[in-house]
C-alpha cells in the first residue's frame, strides 16, 4: 500500500520528459482534480469594470473577465450540476450594475428568484422584483405599441409557422395560415374603422376576434348555399343570419375565399390555447430592457402551451431591443434553452448584443437541442462557455476539441528498448473531464483566454427559499370582451322592406342578397 498521496501519486502518473508531461489516465488526474468545490462568498468577490467567474479549481484565485469581454454566454450542465449557482451571481452582477434583467424559468427555480428579490429589497428597490406567473398570473402586456407587422412576427414565431426546408407539405400549410395570420391581423387593428369594433389590442381579445370572425365567415358561406337550395329551411337561415359584425361592413372588408374557412379554424385552433391564461397585461418588458428593472418568468417545461409563450417573449425582447436600441440596457437569462427553441434567437444572436441585451443561455448537453442551426449559432455567438461534468459523448468530444492540446511524451518498452516520442494530447481530455466533480466545479472557455480554466463555483446565501406556493395560489380572473350576434340579417331586410317576418316567403327569401 502506498503511505501517502504523494507516493501514490508518484506510480500513477505516466512518465514525463523534457519533450512534456507523461501521457494522461484516469488515476492520475483524480488524484490532480477530483475535490469539491471551494465554499466562498462569490458576492465578496464582484469588482467594478470586472466579470467574476469563479475560483480557479487548483490555485484558488479569483478568474475575472473584463465586463466588455462578456457578450453572450452559454452554460452546458446536467441536472443538479451547477447552473443555477452562475446564474445567481451573474444575476446579484447584473442587478449591482443597474441593468435590467429578465430571468425565464421554465423550472419554478427556489433560489434564484429569491436572491432577485433579497438583492433589490438591499438595493431599496422592493418593486423592480416583478413575477409574471403562468397561467395563473402573466403580466406581460402582450401587444404593447406594436404594430400590425409586429405582432404578427411574434405570433408567426410561437407558432412556429416558418417553412422548413426539409418539411415541403407541413411548410405549405404553414405558409397558408401564415397569409391568414397576417390579414387577420390587418382587420383586427383596423376593425374599428373596418368593422365598427373597437377593443383593446392584445393577445386574449385577438384570439376572440378570430374566433367571432371564423364564425361570422361560416355563417356567410352556409347562408348562401341554404338560401339556394330550391326549399330553403327558414329556420337555418334565420340561424345562419345572425352575425356578430354589421354584415355589410364584414362583406366590404373580407379577404377571404370559403377555401380559406379551414385555414382560418385551424389558426384559431392553435390560439385557443392561450384563451384561459391571465394576461392581466399590467407590465411591460420594457421595465427590464430600458428601466432597469427585473422580470422574473416563471414557466412550466411540462406545458407546451407554456414553452411556446416563450417563443413570443423571446421575440418580443428582440423586437422591443431593436425598437428601443438607445435605451436598452438588459441581461436576459434562459434557462433550458433546448425546450423552447426559436429560430429568431439564433438569428438575433450576432447583433442583439449591439441592441442592449446579453443573453445566458443554458441547456443540460449537446445532444439536447436537435436543431443543429440553432445549435450552431448558440456556440458560435456565446463566447463564454461554461462546462460541468457531462456524460453526453457529443458534448465530452466537442470540449475535447474546443480546449484544444499541449505536447506529451510517450515512452514505449520493447523488452530492454525504451523509445521516447513527442505526442499531442487534448488539454481537457476524457480523463480530465471524467475526474472532475458532479456538481460545482465547471470547465471555463473563453475566447479572450487561450487557455481553458478549471474553476469553482459557490452559491449566493439566500435567506430563505422563495414562496412559489403562495405566487402559484394566487389566480387572477381576466374580463374578455364576449360579443353577442346582435346582427341580424333578416330584420334588416324587413326594415327596408316594411314587411313582416310572417309575411316572408321562401321565394322572398331566395332574392335576399349578402
Amino acid at each position: 500500500m502506498f503511505k501517502n498521496k504523494e507516493e501514490r501519486a508518484k506510480n500513477i502518473y505516466a512518465l514525463s520528459s523534457d519533450y512534456g508531461r507523461g501521457i494522461s489516465s484516469l488515476e492520475a488526474e483524480i488524484t490532480v482534480n477530483f475535490k469539491e468545490a471551494t465554499k466562498y462568498n462569490p458576492i465578496s468577490y464582484l469588482r467594478d469594470g470586472l466579470s467574476f467567474i469563479g475560483l480557479n479549481h487548483n490555485t484558488q484565485e479569483p478568474l475575472y473577465l473584463n465586463q466588455d469581454d462578456v457578450i453572450h454566454t452559454l452554460i452546458t450542465a446536467p441536472t443538479r450540476a451547477g447552473k443555477g449557482i452562475y446564474f445567481g451571481i451573474k444575476a446579484v452582477e447584473t442587478l449591482k450594475l443597474g441593468k435590467g434583467l429578465i430571468i425565464l424559468d421554465p423550472k419554478e427555480d427556489e433560489f434564484l428568484a429569491q436572491i432577485c428579490k433579497e438583492e433589490l429589497e438591499n438595493q431599496g428597490r422592493k418593486d423592480d422584483f416583478i413575477i409574471w406567473n403562468w397561467p395563473n398570473n402573466f403580466g406581460h402586456k402582450t401587444f404593447e405599441d406594436d404594430n400590425e407587422n409586429e405582432v404578427t412576427k411574434k405570433l408567426t414565431i410561437m407558432l412556429s409557422l416558418v417553412e422548413k426546408e426539409d418539411e415541403a407539405g407541413a411548410s405549405f400549410y404553414r405558409k397558408s395560415e401564415r397569409i391568414v395570420l397576417k390579414k387577420l391581423m390587418f382587420l383586427f387593428y383596423n376593425s374599428e374603422n373596418l368593422l365598427n369594433y373597437k377593443v383593446e389590442k392584445n393577445l386574449l381579445n385577438f384570439c376572440k376576434f378570430v374566433s367571432y370572425f371564423a364564425e361570422d365567415l361560416n355563417s356567410f358561406f352556409e347562408f348562401g348555399k341554404e338560401k339556394n337550395k330550391p326549399k330553403a329551411n327558414i329556420e337555418v337561415l334565420e340561424e345562419l343570419g345572425k352575425r356578430y359584425f354589421e354584415p355589410k361592413l364584414f362583406n366590404s372588408c373580407n379577404p377571404f375565399k370559403e377555401r380559406d374557412l379551414s385555414t382560418i379554424e385551424s389558426l384559431y385552433f392553435s390560439l385557443s390555447e392561450f384563451e384561459n391564461i391571465s394576461f392581466t397585461e399590467n407590465s411591460s418588458i420594457l421595465g427590464a430592457l430600458t428601466q432597469g428593472k427585473c422580470i422574473y418568468i416563471k414557466s412550466d417545461m411540462l406545458d407546451e402551451t407554456a414553452l411556446k409563450f416563450l417563443k413570443f417573449v423571446i421575440a418580443d425582447i428582440i423586437n422591443k431591443a431593436r425598437k428601443y436600441k438607445k435605451k436598452t440596457n438588459c441581461v436576459v437569462i434562459a434557462d433550458e434553452i433546448s425546450f423552447y427553441p426559436t429560430s429568431i434567437l439564433s438569428a438575433a444572436l450576432a447583433t442583439i448584443a449591439g441592441f442592449g441585451v446579453k443573453f445566458i443561455l443554458s441547456y443540460q448537453d449537446d445532444g439536447q437541442l436537435v436543431n443543429e442551426y440553432l445549435k450552431s449559432a448558440i456556440k458560435s455567438n456565446c463566447q463564454t462557455k461554461l462546462y460541468y461534468k457531462s456524460s453526453d459523448t457529443k458534448t465530452i468530444e466537442y470540449i475535447e476539441l474546443l480546449g484544444g492540446s499541449e505536447l506529451v511524451t510517450k515512452f514505449t518498452i520493447n523488452g530492454v528498448e525504451r523509445t521516447i516520442k513527442q505526442e499531442q494530447e487534448s488539454y481537457l481530455n476524457i480523463n480530465k473531464q471524467r475526474a472532475l466533480p458532479k456538481a460545482k466545479v465547471g470547465i471555463l472557455i473563453h475566447e479572450s483566454i487561450p487557455k481553458p480554466f478549471i474553476i469553482d463555483t459557490a452559491p449566493v446565501q439566500v435567506k430563505e427559499k422563495f414562496d412559489w406556493e403562495n405566487i402559484n395560489n394566487k389566480v387572477v380572473k381576466i374580463d374578455v370582451l364576449n360579443l353577442v350576434k346582435k346582427f341580424d340579417i333578416f330584420e334588416k331586410k324587413f326594415e327596408k322592406k316594411k314587411v313582416s317576418s310572417t309575411e316572408t316567403n321562401n321565394n322572398e327569401v331566395e332574392k335576399f342578397e349578402i
